[in-house]
């Protein structure tokens, strides 16, 4: 569903590979990657990914957590490739990941965060949406090709 946004959903290994949630591992890291454009301008736009459960946000406050840095997608840093977005904000929570983003005709907005998967199990994968926080009809919601992940325990 999208009306004025759209908003797309990709999952890549630490590898920078590009992967489908459908089957992994306990204790397996996901870097989750979430694109929002648009053909207007939409300076208060929100992006919110709801994790399946069974997955927790890797706290990239801790010493010994993996940085978003270090991992390479399509040969270019993350940060690299968030440089041309406008992040106003970003906040992981337990249950979820937000961020607020300026989108413009000519800038598209691209987040990544990292999660792992915790507790072994079959799980539904939420779908992702975005909108503008002034302008409620304005809006994308996205669902993968599948709905399920399955967690393997280790």
């Amino acid at each position: 569903m999208d009306k004025d946004l759209s908003i797309q959903r990709r999952y890549y290994n630490i590898k920078g590979d590009e992967i489908k949630l459908e089957l992994i591992q306990q204790s397996e890291l996901v870097v989750v990657n979430l694109s929002v454009e648009s053909d207007t301008n939409h300076p208060d736009t929100l992006i919110v990914d709801m994790l399946p459960a069974g997955f927790e946000i890797e706290n990239q406050n801790l010493g010994n957590s993996i940085s978003l840095e270090h991992i390479k997608i399509n040969g270019k840093s993350i940060s690299d490739l968030q440089q041309k977005s406008s992040i106003v904000h970003q906040q992981s929570l337990d249950d979820r990941f937000i961020a607020a983003v300026k989108i413009s005709k000519h800038q598209n907005a691209i987040v990544f965060y990292l999660m792992r998967a915790v507790t072994p199990g079959n799980y539904q994968i939420p779908a992702a949406f975005a909108e503008d926080m002034y302008q409620s009809e304005v809006r994308s919601i996205f669902n993968n090709e599948f709905t399920q992940v399955t967690i393997h325990a280790k």
